[in-house]
């Protein structure tokens, strides 16, 4: 049985300006006697008409649910556990059929389930890879929902389910990181993504598996790529992972790869991708060129330049620099050395893909950074996005968070 407990603001409602949270200091807390021992519990807050998760410990004390759970619970004072389950899963099946709905490219292909507050789900992430489900849980207030969450996905079908509960979230709420099948087992899966084919291994993958929410940006790659005009013959893909981007290359045309990672297991799985996703490797043995290079990326680029090496196709993916708002200065440094060091080895005519994961790194910041460290001869062709399904909610500015610039390399000489 779960408690509902009132929790009033302290502050006037209008301050919360519609967003998904309440502060610590924006509500009067309850007795620690209330609590799990977890110190977490549902609350309801009579002045938002609103139901959501408590945790007493954390600086956003009060995780807001949507407004379904408020229709059905805002009247009672204790639900049941199986009750609380049923909701949930009507929830999950709602954003479900909106995104299938909306997206076509949801229609029997990987994509993001639920993208945490903005799909109404706090700190849970869930990625629908069609052969199995994986679930990212990165807070309390995930925790607190994180049974129901798995009871509600074993209700919908009967396919693998991985958790891979980790990052700097959870660490800034005290909470160990968690990898787990929690039914089934999936050793290696194929998948199909932007027409590409890419294989990875569940259980050893970066976050949930594969980043789905470069998906228009890979699309956008491609259709330039395979240009008649353009013809890029090399491509350095830095901070690889399973090579996506290379794949993407790969498909279009290109033939000699160098690639760059700290996870030699990832570059393994990316050399397969890009054999994989290669026509004329298909067509005639492989005739690819793939170079890894397996180290820290700023060593292996400075490396690259010492060699005066360029290419035509430059990508510069990294993980997320500015963790939080107190690395921001050194996340900027960081991107500023890294876009500066992806310039200087691109080719004339070249294009060159700088991305950026930071949620605490805002667009025009960004952009600040990478046109500072660019030549004149250098113009912007593309700014790319997240994929559609990492819901952007229009009162949450840290949920549009990627970003995604596009530039090429002009040069006039015949």
């Amino acid at each position: 049985m779960l408690s509902i407990h009132n929790v009033p603001l302290s502050v006037a409602k209008n301050e919360l300006r519609g967003l998904p949270w309440i502060f610590s200091n924006q509500v009067c807390h309850l007795e620690d006697s209330l609590l799990t021992k977890e110190r977490t519990s549902l609350v309801r807050i009579t002045d938002l008409n609103r139901i959501g998760i408590y945790n007493k410990s954390a600086l956003i004390s009060v995780r807001l649910l949507p407004e379904l759970f408020a229709a059905k619970l805002m009247d009672k004072n204790e639900i049941e556990e199986a009750e609380f389950t049923r909701i949930v899963d009507e929830h999950f099946r709602a954003v479900r059929r909106n995104k299938i709905s909306t997206f076509p490219f949801t229609r029997n292909q990987c994509f993001r389930w639920i993208h945490g507050d903005a799909d109404g789900m706090p700190g849970i992430v869930v990625d629908d890879y069609v052969q199995f489900t994986t679930l990212q849980c990165s807070c309390a207030a995930a925790e607190f929902l994180l049974q129901h969450v798995i009871e509600a996905l074993k209700l919908h079908d009967e396919r693998p389910i991985l958790e891979r509960s980790s990052g700097q979230a959870r660490a800034m709420e005290g909470l160990a990181e968690r990898t787990r099948w929690i039914r089934g087992k999936v050793e290696q899966v194929s998948i199909s993504f932007v027409g590409l084919e890419l294989k990875f291994e569940p259980l050893r993958a970066q976050k949930t598996g594969l980043f789905l929410d470069q998906r228009r940006n890979l699309e956008f790659l491609t259709g330039f790529l395979s240009h008649k005009g353009i013809q890029p013959k090399s491509m350095l893909d830095i901070c690889s992972y399973a090579g996506a981007w290379s794949s993407a290359g790969a498909s279009a045309g290109i033939e000699s790869f160098t690639l760059i990672d700290a996870d030699a297991q990832a570059l393994s799985m990316a050399r397969s991708n890009i054999i994989q996703n290669s026509p004329n490797a298909q067509a005639r043995g492989s005739d690819l060129e793939i170079e890894l290079r397996h180290g820290d990326l700023f060593e292996e680029l400075s490396k690259l330049k010492s060699e005066n090496r360029l290419w035509d196709v430059v990508v510069a993916d990294p993980p997320a620099f500015a963790k939080n708002k107190k690395h921001l200065l050194e996340a900027s440094r960081a991107y500023a050395r890294l876009a500066k060091l992806a310039a200087r080895v691109s080719a004339p005519n070249g294009v060159l893909v700088l991305c950026s994961c930071s949620k605490n790194m805002d667009a025009q910041n960004f952009w600040d950074i990478a046109v500072r460290n660019l030549a004149s001869e250098w113009i912007l062709i593309h700014r790319g996005e997240q994929s559609p399904d990492h819901t952007v909610g229009t009162t949450q500015a840290a949920s549009e968070y990627l970003k995604c610039l596009f530039f090429q390399k002009r040069s006039f000489a015949t």
